[in-house]
């Protein structure tokens, strides 16, 4: 029967199926064959019925396929499924296809007809070469984007480092209060934006989505004050009240990742700061829960703020990445609107979420519960505030009085409050026996001046009868310094009020002495006599160092260091690689400290040169270096470098590595 010439409708179906039909004689000889495949081949029914096998069909590649594998997988299971196979059509093109084969017995059980059903995916073919070709240049895309934030952590953190590693140094100079106020915010500041690129330039945590928390122990109140400080000064700058409430009785330290968890902190702060014109700030850590015996407890974190707030509609959105309140809150405020977005991925991995509370017109509160170990601590011992029984606090702030008289309860101090100098100075008509005078100098009606000065004159109460402690924004203010020297203010607080500040403040009350008039100017520059000599480093051992790096600056500044540690080392050094081969070469260094991105020749390469030559290994190489992206520390010991130190570098950075690298002959 000729197929083309039939009206049955079983073969018509047959002949225009969506997929190609034949059949074929066990030596392979084509017997039958539908349109379909006929038209994909261009071949005609008279050219291959009865004068092609099927294996004429097949590329070279194909026919060797067949004997090894589909003829065997065949005969084995009677039928095979999805095997991929180019045709040949008679043109000479190829046509990727899948094959399905099934054979038929007699009734004997011998092989008499082999039926294969063919489905083209040439075009299906292409779309996997698309999405393989789309796959490699993604990758090859990937390999760029982190080569690029490689180089940028390089570039940005390379003067970071030197911003906190002078700042660093200079803090451990002598300096005068307002000195050390600034360069303890400089230092504070360096390091949050140095915490802050450290997780957006980490290339394995952006694309997986995936953070690595760091466990250590954590002081609570120094956290406190360090986040409350980096955004103080913006604060005050709008008269906004910033108070650290935690009660002394909370167990000192907690164990989690002290860098995410001032980053929350210091975000939930930012925010506050961002969208709060006139109030307070409040950061408050509470404790839920506490269990003694396993000293486990649940810590719960508030940023609470007087603000705009946050409508019902957004209170959702605001979660969301790049997202903010609406778009006039970023027109007038700013933000990339990521930072909550991260603070939560961050406290999820802390099994943790954050929690709001908020009215529109009257502010925020932002809270998260943290779970974790606790440590009480050792107790810290403050001298001579036993000699303070009785204080009088002034404050307009009811909340700041609040926070007071739980801080001074705890030592056992009992204090009167005031909220403004009028009710103040009526208490000190009637008492005249209180051991301090707490005075807030931003008071409405009497500022904190006046009230002192009605205390000082009209009341005519002298410093030897009761002392005067002033609370203030700022310790730079020469006006508000000459008023208290004239008026005889014995202690002066930068807010927000910190427990150990106002204890270290009362401890030096009564034994407080005047300084000198005819103080010098330079007095609080540091002397090369009084550069600080470890004790546990033979100072008069010559080592000799070789510092590799190619930022002039950051060169500086591990000789400064080292020669702090080490007065009498010798210090080599090198621009590059290839520089620090032949400085090896010459100067045979006790140590190395190699910066890893250079021109010219890398640290990596410059440190396998230096293996070479230095067959034995005994010369141990520090990698310093800006990167961050996950891989960097086995890259630096696969090159052969000893051990890896990240910047920025700091003195007791650098003592930590000198006390585990060098000669014993050097330490004491």
């Amino acid at each position: 029967m000729n197929v083309a010439d039939t009206n049955d409708p079983i073969e018509e179906l047959y002949n225009q199926a969506p997929c190609g039909y034949f059949s074929a004689l066990p030596d392979g000889t084509i017997t039958r064959v539908n349109d379909t495949l006929l038209n994909w081949l261009s071949y005609s029914r008279e050219e291959l019925i009865g004068k092609k096998q099927w294996t004429d069909l097949l590329t070279a590649g194909g026919k060797i396929y067949h004997q090894t594998h589909f003829i065997p997988l065949l005969y084995m299971q009677d039928f095979i499924q999805e095997i991929n196979f180019d045709f040949k059509k008679s043109t000479g093109e190829k046509m990727h296809v899948l094959v399905n084969a099934k054979i038929r017995k007699d009734k004997n059980g011998k092989l008499n007809l082999l039926r294969i059903i063919v489905i083209q995916f040439t075009q299906r073919k292409s779309y996997e070469l698309e999405i393989l070709n789309a796959k490699q240049q993604a990758e090859i895309a990937n390999r760029a984007k982190s080569e690029f934030l490689t180089n940028m952590s390089h570039e940005i953190r390379t003067p970071l480092n030197a911003v906190i590693g002078f700042t660093d140094l200079l803090m451990k100079t002598r300096l005068s209060d307002t000195q050390s106020q600034y360069m303890g915010i400089i230092y504070q500041s360096a390091n949050s934006l140095l915490d802050l690129l450290n997780d957006i330039l980490d290339f394995s945590k952006i694309e997986a989505g995936r953070f690595e928390l760091n466990i250590e122990k954590v002081d609570l109140f120094e956290l406190a004050g360090q986040a409350a400080d980096v955004i103080k000064y913006k604060a005050h700058l709008r008269e906004v009240e910033v108070l650290i409430n935690i009660n002394p009785n909370t167990p000192r330290f907690v164990f989690a990742d002290p860098i995410r968890l001032r980053q929350i902190i210091i975000n939930l702060l930012g925010n506050a700061a961002k969208f709060t014109q006139h109030g307070e700030i409040e950061f408050k850590i509470e404790i839920q829960r506490l269990e003694e015996n396993l000293h486990e407890g649940e810590f719960v974190f508030s940023v609470r703020d007087t603000g705009i707030g946050i409508s019902n509609e957004n209170k959702t959105k605001i979660f969301e990445a790049f997202s903010q309140g609406d778009a006039s809150i970023t027109r007038k405020f700013g933000g990339t609107g990521l930072g909550l977005t991260i603070s939560n991925k961050l406290l999820a991995l802390m099994n943790s979420k954050l929690e709001l509370e908020t009215e529109q017109g009257l502010g925020s509160t932002f809270s998260f519960a943290l779970k974790s170990k606790y440590e009480i601590g050792e107790p810290i011992h403050w001298e001579e505030i036993d000699k303070v029984k009785t204080v009088l606090a002034i404050d307009n702030n009811k909340n700041n009085l609040i926070i007071l008289q739980n801080m001074l309860l705890h030592a056992g101090i009992q204090t009167d409050t005031a909220q403004d100098g009028f009710e103040a100075l009526a208490k000190l008509e009637k008492n005249k026996n209180y051991d301090l005078i707490i005075v807030d100098y931003h008071m409405p009606g009497m500022d904190g001046i006046e009230l002192i000065s009605s205390i000082r004159k009209k009341l005519n109460i002298s410093s030897n009868e009761m002392s005067i402690m002033l609370l203030d924004s700022s310790s730079d203010d020469e006006i508000l310094n000459k008023f208290c020297n004239e008026l005889d203010v014995q202690l002066r607080i930068v807010k927000p009020v910190k427990v150990n500040e106002i204890f270290d403040a009362l401890s030096r009350l009564k034994k407080k002495s005047i300084e000198p008039e005819n103080k010098k100017p330079d007095e609080d520059l540091i002397q090369e006599d009084e550069i600080p000599i470890l004790d546990n480093f033979n100072k008069k051992q010559s080592i000799k160092f070789l510092i590799v790096d190619d930022d002039e600056i950051n060169l500086y500044l591990a000789k400064s260091i080292l020669i702090q540690i080490l007065p009498n080392a010798i210090i080599v050094e090198a621009s590059n690689g290839k520089h620090a081969i032949e400085q090896f070469k010459n100067e045979k260094p006790d140590i190395i400290f190699m910066d890893v991105q250079m021109p010219e020749m890398n640290g990596y390469e410059a440190t396998m040169q230096i293996r070479k030559i230095d067959t034995i290994g005994k010369v141990p190489i520090i990698a310093i270096t800006a990167g961050t992206v996950k891989g960097d520390i086995e890259k630096c010991f696969q090159a052969g470098m000893s051990d890896y130190a990240s910047k920025p570098v700091k003195k007791d950075l650098f003592e930590k590595i000198l006390h585990k690298w060098l000669p014993e002959t050097t330490k004491k």
